[in-house]
């Protein structure tokens, strides 16, 4: 049984903390340029203005050059413009936002790359311990087979119990070698669940 790597790796990426601080890092650099960018550009504001006023018990004086505050009728428009001139200081502005948004990119293109490297790296240490138990599952059968054979053969006085004692001694220094391997095989899957955020033996495959 094997484990397919691309979804740890895509789990990763779209997960991982630094992943979407990178990201968020990226999103503010470009507003900040967008906002330099803006900068080159004039403010402009138009506001209107309406008012309306009817007396209940004064009457409307027919003079349009009278002074009536009790009946009115009023409208207007107004044109605002703002605009910076200093070119050269929004240029010098302009283009370090858009140095820090390519330095923000190349530091989340960085760090992509090495969480697929370090997930890669980790996933062929897990296939290296798990051939590893599989060869060491396969010298403990063959251990143990000894031990038999000896025990069997000592028995009918064919063989010494120094013999005897050596294949026993190999049978357990098998074994003890073999806890290690499930202690080193754990550990590493351990170390692949830190990196990618999934529990790998969820993906595993025939």
């Amino acid at each position: 049984r094997g484990f397919r790597v691309s979804p740890l790796s895509s789990r990763a990426l779209r997960e991982r903390g630094e992943m979407k601080a990178a990201h968020r890092q990226v999103s503010a650099r470009e507003a900040l340029k967008a906002q330099a960018v803006s900068n080159f550009f004039p403010n402009i504001a138009l506001i209107g203005t309406f008012g309306f006023a009817r007396g209940t018990s004064a009457d409307d004086n027919p003079d349009p050059f009278a002074n009536d505050p009790f009946n009115s009728l009023g409208y207007g428009a107004y044109l605002g413009l703002s605009w910076r001139l200093n070119f050269a200081q929004l240029n010098s502005k302009l283009q370090a936002s858009v140095a820090n948004v390519a330095k923000a990119k190349a530091e989340l293109h960085g760090l992509k790359q090495q969480i697929t490297l370090d997930i890669g790296s980790q996933y062929l240490e897990v296939l290296r311990r798990v051939k590893a138990l599989e060869l060491r599952d396969q010298a403990q059968v063959q251990a143990k087979q000894w031990v038999t054979s000896t025990m069997m053969s000592q028995s009918a006085g064919l063989i010494s119990v120094k013999e005897a004692l050596d294949a026993i001694t190999a049978y357990f220094t098998t074994s003890l070698a073999y806890d290690r391997d499930i202690y080193e095989y754990n550990l590493a899957l351990i170390r692949l669940w830190s990196l990618s955020g999934l529990d790998p033996l969820s993906l595993l495959s025939d």
